[in-house]
C-alpha cells in the first residue's frame, strides 16, 4: 500500500513561522556567528560610550542584546529544554522591537 502523503517541495518545503518560532534549536555556524557578532557590537557600543563624552544610545543596546539572544542563544541552548528556547527566542524579539521603539520614538531615549 502507497502512502499518498502530500510531499512538500517548493516554496511549500520552507517552514512556517510557527515552526521557525516553536521548532527545536538549530546548533549551526550561523547561531555562533550571531552570538559573536551581535555580542561584539553590544561591547563595542557599551565601551564608546564608557570612554567618549556622548550619551550611549539604550536603544540600539537593546538591539544588539535583544538579536543577540533571538539568534543566537536561543539556537545553542539545549533541545530537550524547548520551553525555554521558545521564551529566548520570543524575549529577544521583544528585547529588540522594545529596543527599536526606544530608539525611534523621540522622546523616549
Amino acid at each position: 500500500m502507497q502512502d499518498h502523503a502530500p510531499a512538500r517541495t517548493g516554496a511549500a518545503a520552507r517552514p512556517t513561522l510557527r515552526e521557525e518560532l516553536t521548532g527545536p534549536p538549530r546548533p549551526s555556524g550561523n547561531a555562533h556567528a550571531m552570538t559573536i557578532g551581535f555580542g561584539l557590537l553590544l561591547t563595542a557600543s557599551l565601551v564608546i560610550g564608557a570612554f567618549t563624552d556622548s550619551a550611549p544610545s539604550s536603544g540600539l543596546q537593546l538591539v544588539f542584546a535583544g538579536l543577540m539572544a533571538s539568534l543566537g542563544v536561543a539556537e545553542l541552548m539545549d533541545p530537550r529544554r524547548r520551553r525555554l528556547v521558545i521564551g529566548t527566542r520570543l524575549g529577544g524579539m521583544v528585547i529588540a522591537l522594545l529596543g527599536l521603539v526606544i530608539q525611534f520614538v523621540p522622546g523616549l531615549g
